[in-house]
Formats: C-alpha cells, structure tokens, sequence
C-alpha cells in the first residue's frame, strides 16, 4: 500500500532535519533556517462567518461525542454552555442530560435552518443517547 502525507503549514524558519525530510512543494520566499520551528500566524477571511445558533449547534455536536464516549463531565459542561448561550428556560431545559439533548435538538430543529447533512448525524448520535425519541 502506498501512503501519502501532505502538511500544510506555514513556517517562518524549518530546521535542517525538516528541510531534509521534506518535499516543499511552493516558497514564497528563500527559506529560513534555524535549531527552532517557527510558525507564522495566520489571518484570514477564508473561513466563512457562522451564524449564532450554528455555533451552539457545534457545543451540543462536540457535548453529544463527549456523552457517548463516556466522558460525561465534559458533556454535562458543553451541554449547559450551550443552553446559556441559547437562554433557555430553566425548568424546561435543566433535567437529565438524555431529556435536555431531545428538547434542545427539538429547538434546533423548530427555530432553525439546520442543513439536512448535519441533522443526519445528529440524529445518528442521538439514537445513542439513553431513552432519547424522535418526535
């Protein structure tokens, strides 16, 4: 089986191990070396600006693979970051983590454009979550 790695990164200085070990496919400029790597910061418009809910809807996808992982802290701590950041109703949404999945999931899906390709997976982790139901 032949593999293929490629890294993109973008360096001020490379060592000489990195140099030799490496196939540098494009330079802008005559390259720099040094006992230290040296990363560049990057800014950049690239990445397109996501809505508010999108983002929270990220908090319950990374708490969801947190809860079927087993690490239920972490879970617990994404999941009611999430529920801050949508001010939910306390009494609605301050049960058990399977109960509070279903009724936040439900008000993505009530309020939200969520795309199709999304709500696939989250409906396959769902299925996952103890006592949890589609409507």
């Amino acid at each position: 089986m032949n593999l293929f790695r490629l890294i993109l990164d973008i360096r001020e200085t490379l060592t000489n191990k990195e140099l030799r070990d490496s196939i540098i496919l494009e330079s802008g400029a005559d390259i720099k070396i040094s006992d230290r790597i040296s990363r560049k910061s990057i800014d950049t418009k690239l990445i397109p600006e996501r809505p508010h809910w999108y983002k929270v809807l990220r908090l319950v996808h990374r708490s969801l693979i947190k809860y079927l992982s087993g690490k239920l802290d972490e879970a617990e701590n994404l999941i009611n970051e999430a529920k801050k950041e949508l001010l939910l109703d306390k009494t609605t949404y301050y049960k058990d983590y399977c109960t509070d999945i279903r009724n936040i999931y439900q008000h993505f899906i009530d309020n939200f454009p969520i795309p199709l390709e999304i709500n696939v997976c989250l409906k396959i982790y769902l299925k996952h979550c103890e006592g949890f139901r589609f409507r």
